[in-house]
Order: C-alpha cells, then structure tokens, then sequence
C-alpha cells in the first residue's frame, strides 16, 4: 500500500519577509526526486508529495507518535530541499488543516483534523492544549476569529502536538448538533498563546471552508424485530442517508464492524445524541460487534450478533466505523472516524429482552452420566413446539454446524406452563472424564436459537455431566444363583449409604421400569463406603444378568452402574399339587434341584420376610420326606390354614446361605400374594343346617352356600376333631390330616346336588369333620356356616340317637300281616305330629349304612303307619298296614319323623317272613268268576309252618263292588266293623295234605243281588295278626232272584203256583235266560247243589211248559206236599238256589195245606156219564162260600 501525505507551505502574509531560496528551482526538484520527494508548484504555494512504501501491516498499529515524527522528518527535509528559510518577523500565520478520515464533516460523525504550521515563515508552533473552535463561513466576507473562543462550551476543541518542534498537531472531534448545521460551511478559529489564526481547509492545492452533511445513517432494520438476551445471529441492516460528493462507507472490514453500545449504566445515555460518537470511538467493553458483514461498500450493509445474555435494560445505540477512502489507512495510518444510526434528528434504540428463557436448573444438581436428569427452563411464551439441544462447549447455539453434546439423549420435551418447560436428559453411556456443553433453545415462532445459562455470571457451557459414580462394585457370593441374597460392596466418591438408594433389575434403562418390571432392592450400609444386600428373587426360575441401578441422595432418577450380576438357575424349584391348595387340604409337595437331601432345612415362611432370620409360621406344616431321585428330587406331604402367602425357605445340608424355593409353574391365585409365593387359599364353601345338635342316626340335610359352581364335588365325613385339620396328626403309624381319613362305614354323606346334599352321622357323642373333594383331588375341609374364612372351627359332636325302635307285635311279621306295630322310645316325641315312614331299601339313601331320606322327601311307603294315640313324650306305639304287599324276605325300615315333621332319624327294621298260609286258591264252577250262590272252594297252603284248620280262623270283609276301589281294607282295624263276615257253619277243613286247608262253600257267597268284593282273612292259630289273603270279586247271583204267584196269594198243596226268576245282571259276562234252562223246587233239607238233571221230586208237579224272554224265566207248578222248597235254577251245569225278591239271603218257599184238603166222590169210581157227587174237606172260609168245583183230566 502507498499513502500519499500532502503539506502545503503557505508564503508568508504581504509585508512578510521570506528569505530567498538557494539554486535554481529545477536543481531543487532534482535532488528532491534523489530522494522520493516530488515538488508541486501550486498558486502562491509550494506543496511537497512525499511516496512512502509501509513495509508491513504491523506498521498500522505505529503509534501517533511515531506517524508525526515521520511527517516532522519529511517536513525538515522539504524544506531544507527548497532551501526555505524560516522568517524571523511574520505578521499573519498560515496554518493548515486537513480532515484525515472524512471527505466533509457529517453529523454525529467523529473526524479527525491535522493541523501543520510552517514554523520556519512564522507560523505559531503547534502545541499541545491549543485550542480551536469552527466559525461558520459567510459567503461575503471571512468570520471573525477570536482568541477568546466561540463562547460555547461544546464548540471548543484541543489539539495534541505530534512532537515537540511544532510542525504538526492533531485533534479528534465530534460533529454535534450543538455546534454545526448542516448544510453549512466552517472555518477553523485556531487558537495558540492567546492568538487566533483563521484556518482554511486543505484539498489537494485548494483551501475551503469544510461542509456539514447529514448524519451518514438514517435507518435500520433488526429481524427479529425483538430479540431478548442471548439470541444468536439477530440481522442487523443499516443504510446510508444518500449525499452527494459523500463517499460510500469504506471504513467497514477486517477488525471494523458495526457494533452496539448499551445505553445508560456505563454506556451512554442515548437520548443525547451529540455524545455518541465519542463514546462509539471509544467502544466501550459492553459493546456488541457484528459479524459476517454483508453489503460492505454499499448503501446497506447487514450483520449479525448475539444479544448480551443480560443485555442493557435501557437498550443500545448503533455504531459505525467510518472512512471516507481506504487508501488513508483509517485505523491504521489515520484514526477510523466513528457515527452512530440515527433516526431523523433522534437517535435510535435498540432494547432487547431478557433472555428467553431466563435461565434453567438441573435435577440433580450434578448429574452424572446414565443418570436420567431434568431440566427446567424458565422463561415466557414456552411452548411444546419449542426445541432444546445442548451443543460442545466450543460451538455457538446459532451455528448452522453445531456439533450436539455426544453421548447426550433427550427423552422428553414438556411444557408445563407458558412460563415452564421441562426436559428430561441422560448420558447413557458411561464416560471416563467430565462432559460441558452449551444448552440452546429455540421457540417454536423463530428460526434462531439462543443460549441458555443456569445464571448470568455462569460460564456460557454451564451443562456438566459428570462421571457416574459409584464407579464399580464387587458381589458377594461370587457365583450366585437366583431365589439367594447377595452383596454388593461399592467403589466411588461422593457416596452416602444413608442418602442413596440401589436396586438390581434385568433391564437395561433403570427408569423405565414397569410396575411389573423385575426390581430387588438393596437396602445401603456402611456410610460412605456403602454396601447393600439384594434379594434375588424374582417370579422366574432361570438365571438372570443384572444392571444394578444407583441414585445418589437428592437425586430423582437412577444410573446403572459399570458391572452385572449374573446369577445362575434356581435352586431348588418345587411343585405343589393339587394347587391351588385349600386350607387343611393335604398336598404334595416336591423340590427338584443341585444337592439336595432329606437333611435339608425347610422353613415357610410369611412373604417378604427374609430366610433365616427366624419367623417361620406355626401354620404351614410339613411331614412325611421321600427321596425320589438322589440329590434331585425329594417329596413331602404339606397342609396348612387358609389366607396365607408363604415364601419357601430352603438351605441345603452343610451350607449357610439360604434360598427362596419358587413353583416350577408359574400360577397366580389371588392378587395380593405374588405367584412366585405358596398360597393357601380359603375354601369359600359353607354348609348351613337348621338341626343342632345333629343326633346320630338322624338325615340332615346341609345346604351349601355360595352354590358351588357346576362340578362335581363329592363329600365324607370322617371322625376327628379340629386339631388334626390343618395340621399333621399321628393316627396310628400314619401321619396324616383328618380329612385324609376314610369315611367310617355307619357314617354317610351324599352327593352335591343344586347345592344341598345329605348326611348322617352314625356314632353319637363323636367329632365329625366335613371334607369336600372335587374332580378327585384331595378332600378338602368345608367350615359351617357362620365361621371367619381363617377360622379352624370346622368340627361338629354329635348326641344321641332319637328316637329309638324298642320293641314290636307281633315277634315275627310275615306278608299280609294285618296287625303290625311297634314302639318307640326317645324324646320329644308326639302322636299328633310325628310320623313314621316304612320304607324298603330303594328309598333309602343308603343302605350301607342305613340312611333315611331327607324330612322333606316323600318316598314311596312299603307300609302304611298310624300312630295309636298317646300323650306321652317318650313313646310311640305306630300300627302299619299294606303288609300284603310285601314279598317274603322283605326288609322294612323305619324311618321316624319328629320335631313336627322336620328331623328324621333311622330306627331300625324288620325282616318279613312268609304269608301265613302262603297262598290262596278259589275254585268254582263258572268259567268267568265268582257270583253268589255258586259252590266256592278256597284252598290254604303253608310253605313253613303246618296250618290247624280246627283253631284258625277264616273270615271276609266285604263290600259292594260300588266301594271296593275305595276301601282300604287289608284284615286290620282299619276295616270296617259292619263289612266283616264270616260263615261259621261253613268250617275250615283240613285239605289232602298237611299244609293244606280247605274251606268249601257249596251255597256260594250271599251277595245275591249286587256285585261284591270279599276281602279274605286267615288268622293262623299263635300268629298274632289276621293274614290278608287277597280279594274276590264275586257277581251277583244269575238269575238275581225269583218271584212267586198263587191264587189268594197263599201257596198251598195243590194250588198252583207262578215261580218266575228274574235276570238283573246286565253287561258283559251276563247271560239270558231261556226254556233251555231249568228250575226246581226241592225239599228244604235238600240243597240245589245237591240237584242233578235225573233228580225227580214226585211231590212237585210242572204245569205245561216254562216260558221265557232273556229276563224272566216262567213255570207254572202245583206242590203236592206241604212243606218248605227251596227254588233251584240250572243256569249252567249246576243248580244253584234262587233267593226271593224280597229276601236278602235264601229262604225257602213255604207251601201250606191244601184246602179243600181232600174230597170224596160219589161214586167213588164213577164210570162214563155217570153223575158224580164231590164232597169237600176244607177251611171255614173256603167252604162258606159256593165255589165252582171243575174236574179236570187228569
């Protein structure tokens, strides 16, 4: 770079003296040239240009000092080349002064002047504290210049000498409203050793007044509009104020930038204007510089800056380096001239906000990497949509570039308000030294990001994560395995046992843990060397690797620390069977593991307790250890109370450490106990019975509630008491639970059928317990109704059987028996009310052992009861019925009702022998039945025992056909007094062998004139009861009954007679009469049966020929012999007697004298046409009166 320097010599003042040169004028400017000078010969002035070659930028920074010395030198040696004498008496001086920075003067502008005096022609020195002051310039004649100065203190201005011989001097000013308007030209007033010289200014070889110009910047634009403190790359835009002959700005470049000064404090106070200038030359420390100048040498120039982040609350003005041409090496040769943005005549503002957001804090105060941390940012308008990132330490929040924080996730952005955001962060891998970094922020409106600090006075990579500490750990037992207790020993710094917190888990991220997340806390020791133990035991059985998982006191996340446990399968695993397991049901529980034995410790133990500090429960037993695979598998019986959640503790033989035992399966049985844990559940199931006490013998009938669900449940009872349910008992040489006992055979219980089942308990003043099985597991013990659901009561004692069957008549029952009974003794016992039930086997519930049906059931009776009436409490005498029914070998049970009908108790009963006589035939001579008045045989036979025709007994009830199906009549009192017959004349004969008896009735049943029913009766000598022999359906006599018709209505020897039988059965199996049957009368001592067809009574005449019409057979007869006849009527084969209408059992027919009884005639043998007299022998009233007497042939 060459810069050119001009000093202009200005000849003395008209009656100056100015001494003559030396030589010639051209030999002058040739030496001159011999050393780079050139001579410019100008109007009444002589100028020297001197060419100076800088050797270097380095040489910018020479002091002013330094550049006047130079100038000084180049001065010395013009004027000893012009061979210049300096004047000894000058009367005007002829200062120069020449803007080094500025082409004309702008307002608000800083500009530096340089004064030179020609001291050799008479010019005042210049010194150092010369003052000077611009007076405008009239354009008709030069101001005044005053050694006093302008009077305004604003419009004064000092000069600084640039060494001590006077030739030059410099001055900085500022261009203020105060002192210059624009538009208009001004002098200088140089004032020096109380002397004023009017100075002109210097252009090249022309001396003028200097302009004042606009300020050179009238306008700005800032995107954003607003910005708030910590904002990066914020755009400014200035531009130029158009003027013409001003230059464009060229004083922008290299280490010159716009920049901002605060306003106020210890920057400026921005509403006074004229004070900028100064102050932006200044550039003070708090001052913002642009950066990445664009537009530079434009009329609009842009660059960009970050806000202070605790920017100037009174705002900032704008700065701009000026140079008019940058070939006078502003800043370097000669000073930059500085200006300010202005707005018209005021200056313009430029406030930001605070920073946005303000500020942030992190959860922990120092976290450590893998330690999943928060941030909360403060600050206004935060929304969800804003971005957070942290970048390195040596990068800028709004570099397009900035390499993010390594090894840094965010995992959550969330804004809480307007005013909080929250950002959740880890590191998570392990680092081996500190990580810093820079937290940036961007809204959501706004492409540009911004700084966050945690304060103002905090370095700008204020975000730390640390080394995660603890560093490592070691475990104790080196190999564990799963279901043991380890230790943990941890190595680190900063470590406090009473503060942190630790916990084991096979996942990867320590915070993201479910609620069903495997989790083994560590409960710390050991201050600030800490220690924990961990209980593995997680709800699966193989080995796991786990993280451990560590938060430092005040921390709110854990960091998984350097190192795994790595534990191997569990040892041992057991199964449970049946499971879910009831209380007081017995299981079977079997361990499989490594080195097992039967020497080894079982505890059970409450859940969540720790194995081996003791605490085993004293309701969980264990009993009855088999060894099924040596060393691997071994078998107990178990059985406990309900409502537990037991940890199995197990340590092996000769070992120290014990381990939690888990089920090979997995089962979950109820919410509150976890299934990796034993649970014994209670057996919700409850029986309800309205009886109490329960007596042995009695049915009860038990109603379970809830109703079970639809399986088959099947029930025992066993006798024990409680002690023996949920716990082991010895019974003999078995160790076993009572509901693991058999049924006793007189004890009884039925199935489970709509929620009710029966039971009788056949031992009195016994314990009973009541056990449930379903689907063949084992039984389970079932608590009454009314019981807690972990209650043990579960036992029932019964009492005494009531009632009781005492005795009974006779000794022995057979079939048909008629008269039964027995006795029963107890209490509560009621004629009125209670009830006996004879029931065979079938309708028993049991009967192995004997079992009534419930009181309820209505079961078919094999013998109906009656109660003989009693007021007595404690007997009964019952008399039964329906024996008939009953077959040889048949057992009755009794079954006795009481307590009005609602208890039932088994008493006892009776085996029935066979039917005395054993059987019954009835013989007669009629193909289709029985009727009265035909011959009837019946035939006893006895199977057992010989009959006694001469001391038993035979008899009927009997009935009309009408009322038999209504009659219950079986022998017994309960027949009807009025219907018993019998017929004594008619004996029981014996039969043709000795089991036989035969009773034979030749005149047939009596039940002339009406269908009926007999009831047959035997009553076996020294039986005790009348046998039922059975029923005889006997028709009515055919024809029913006879009539009979005579002269006078008196029957007697010779008169005839009318006899007409009279049919009256009608319907099926009767028959009608007709002239083929026959009719006699026989002598009364003769009996119809007796009656054949060649059997002729002379004394009984026929007259003519028998008449009939199906219903009436007619014979006309005449009796020859008085006497009583019977009337026999051959229907069939036989003669049967007839009865008369009016009688209801055979009477014969009476038949009187004759009258006239006799006659004699005269002749007595009277021939052919011979009159005959008659003489009659009769009754007073027969012969008082003429009768007509006619002969007949005979």
């Amino acid at each position: 770079m060459y810069i050119s320097q001009k000093v202009a010599f200005i000849p003395p003042s008209p009656g100056g003296m100015i001494s003559n040169a030396r030589g010639t004028r051209a030999g002058r400017k040739r030496r001159c040239r011999e050393r780079n000078f050139d001579v410019i010969p100008t109007k009444n002035r002589v100028v020297l240009t001197m060419e100076r070659h800088e050797e270097s930028k380095r040489r910018r920074g020479t002091s002013v000092f330094s550049r006047v010395t130079s100038v000084f030198v180049v001065v010395l040696l013009t004027l000893l080349c012009l061979g210049v004498t300096i004047p000894g008496n000058v009367a005007e001086a002829a200062l120069v002064v020449v803007p080094t920075n500025v082409l004309q003067l702008s307002l608000y502008q800083t500009a530096q002047l340089r004064f030179s005096s020609n001291i050799f022609v008479g010019d005042p020195p210049i010194r150092t504290g010369d003052t000077f002051y611009f007076v405008e310039k009239n354009n008709n004649h030069d101001p005044i210049c005053n050694a006093a100065g302008s009077g305004n203190p604003e419009n004064k201005f000092t000069v600084t000498a640039s060494n001590g011989m006077g030739l030059l001097g410099f001055s900085t000013i500022v261009v203020k409203s105060s002192v210059f308007t624009v538009g208009s030209a001004y002098l200088i007033c140089y004032i020096t050793q109380g002397e004023a010289y009017l100075t002109w200014f210097s252009r090249g070889d022309v001396s003028s007044p200097i302009m004042v110009w606009p300020s050179v910047y009238n306008h700005y634009d800032m995107q954003p509009q607003f910005a708030f403190g910590g904002l990066e790359l914020v755009n400014l835009t200035i531009s130029e104020q158009a003027q013409a002959g001003r230059p464009i700005n060229q004083g922008l470049g290299g280490a010159y930038t716009i920049f901002l000064i605060p306003c106020m404090g210890s920057g400026a106070n921005c509403g006074g204007t004229d004070n900028l200038p100064e102050l932006c030359a200044s550039q003070p420390p708090e001052s913002i510089l642009l950066s990445n100048l664009r537009g530079v040498l434009t009329m609009s120039v842009t660059g960009s800056f970050t806000v202070p982040y605790v920017p100037s609350p009174n705002g900032y003005a704008i700065c701009v380096p000026y140079c008019h041409d940058a070939s006078v090496g502003c800043g370097t040769s000669v000073e930059m001239s500085y200006t300010v943005v202005t707005t018209d005549t005021s200056t313009p503002v430029i406030k930001f906000g605070e920073a946005n957001p303000k500020s942030y804090s992190v959860t922990p105060a120092e976290p450590q990497a893998r330690v999943l941390s928060e941030m909360q940012l403060n600050g206004r308008g935060l929304t969800d949509r804003d971005e957070v990132r942290v970048i390195r330490s040596e990068s800028t929040c709004g570099s397009p570039a900035a390499p993010l924080l390594t090894n840094l996730r965010i995992t959550r952005f969330e804004a809480i308000s307007d005013t909080l955001v929250k950002v959740t962060f880890i590191a998570p891998e392990l680092i081996t030294q500190q990580m810093r970094g820079i937290v940036c922020y961007r809204h959501a409106d706004s492409i540009l990001w911004s700084p966050v600090k945690k304060n103002p006075a905090s370095p700008m990579d204020d975000f730390v994560i640390d080394i995660l500490q603890p560093t490592s750990f070691t475990v104790v037992p080196e190999r564990p395995s799963t279901g043991e207790s380890i230790t943990l020993f941890f190595v680190g710094t900063g470590l406090d046992a009473s503060a942190d917190e630790v916990f084991l888990t096979t996942l990867l991220d320590c915070n993201a843990l479910m609620p069903d997340s495997p989790k083994f806390p560590c409960k710390l020791s050991g201050g600030n060397q800490p220690q924990c133990v961990a209980l593995i035991d997680p709800p699966l059985n193989q080995g796991l690797t786990l993280h451990v998982c560590y938060r430092k006191g005040g921390q709110a996340s854990y960091a998984r620390i350097n190192g795994i446990v790595v534990t191997a399968s569990r040892n041992p695993i057991y199964s449970l069977r049946p499971y879910p397991l009831y209380a007081g049901q017995k299981g079977t529980l079997t361990f499989y593991g490594r080195g097992l034995s039967l020497r080894d410790s079982i505890n059970f133990v409450v859940s969540g307790s720790t194995c081996g500090e003791g605490g085993a429960v004293n309701t969980f037993f264990i009993a009855n250890g088999v060894e099924l695979d040596a060393g691997t598998t071994y078998q107990y019986d178990v059985v406990g109370s309900g409502k537990q959640c037991l940890q199995i503790c197990y340590r092996i033989a000769d070992s120290t450490t014990w381990s939690i035992a888990s089920p090979r399966t997995i089962t979950l049985v109820v919410p509150t106990c976890e299934a990796k844990n034993l649970y014994v559940s209670t057996f919700n199931l409850r029986y309800t019975s309205s009886i109490t006490p329960i007596s042995a013998k009695e049915t009860v009938t038990l109603t379970f509630v809830p109703p079970p669900p639809s399986l088959h449940i099947a029930l025992k009872l066993v006798r024990m008491d409680d002690k023996c349910v949920v716990s082991f008992c010895k019974i003999g040489t078995v160790t076993t639970t009572a509901c693991e006992l058999e049924q006793n055979a007189d004890d009884f219980t039925s199935e489970l059928t709509d929620n009710k089942a029966n039971m009788m308990a056949g031992a009195a003043t016994t314990s009973y317990i009541l056990c449930a099985l379903s689907y063949g597991k084992n039984y389970i013990p079932v608590l009454p109704s009314g019981q807690g659901e972990t209650s043990v009561a579960f036992a029932f004692e019964t009492v005494a059987a009531n009632p009781t069957l005492q005795g009974h008549t006779p000794q022995q029952w057979r079939v048909a028996f008629a008269l039964l009974q027995t006795t029963f003794g107890g209490h509560d016992l009621h004629s009125t009310t209670d009830s006996v039930l004879a029931v065979l086997g079938d309708a028993l519930l049991s009967t192995t052992p004997l079992v009534c049906p419930p009181a309820t059931a209505l079961p078919s009776t094999a013998l109906l009861s009656t109660f003989i009436p009693d007021p007595s409490t404690t007997t009964a005498t019952v008399a039964y019925s329906g024996s008939h029914r009953r077959d040889a070998g048949d057992v009755v049970y009794f079954c006795y009702l009481w307590d009005s009908g609602n208890r039932i108790t088994y008493t006892g009963s009776l085996t029935f022998a066979a039917r005395l006589p054993s059987e019954m035939t009835a013989t007669t001579p009629l193909p289709d039945g029985f009727r009265a008045g035909v011959p009837i045989t019946l035939n006893f036979t006895s199977n057992t025992i010989a009959l006694q025709p001469e001391r038993d007994e035979l008899f009927f009830y009997r009935f009309k056909l009408s009322y038999a199906s209504s009659s219950n009549c079986y022998c017994g009192v309960e027949c009807p007094a009025e219907a018993l017959v019998s017929y004594p004349n008619i004996p029981l004969t014996p039969g043709a062998l000795p089991t036989e008896v035969l009773w034979k009735n030749p005149l047939g049943l009596d039940n002339y004139n009406y269908d009926a029913v007999y009831v047959v009766c035997y009553n076996a000598y020294g039986a005790g009861s009348p046998s039922y022999m059975g029923r005889l359906s006997v028709g009515m006599a055919q024809p029913t009954v006879y009539t009979a018709d005579s002269a006078g209505g008196i029957y007697r020897v010779g008169s005839p007679i009318t006899v007409t039988a009279i049919q009256r059965c009608t319907g099926a199996g009767c028959s009608q009469l007709s002239t083929e049957n026959d009719m006699r009368l026989i002598p009364a001592e003769k009996q119809c049966y007796q009656v054949d067809g060649s059997t002729v009574f002379a004394n009984v005449e026929f007259i003519g020929e028998a008449t009939s019409d199906g219903t009436h057979y007619v014979q006309r007869l005449v009796v020859n012999q008085d006497g009583n006849y019977r009337v026999c009527y051959r229907l069939y084969n036989f003669y049967q007697e007839l009865i008369s209408s009016v009688a209801a059992s055979p009477t014969p027919l009476t038949v009187s004298v004759a009258d006239p009884i006799s006659f004699t005639s005269i002749p007595a043998s009277p021939s052919a046409g011979q009159f005959i007299s008659v003489q009659l022998s009769c009754s007073q009233t027969l012969c008082t009166v003429c009768t007509t007497v006619r002969l007949v042939p005979g």
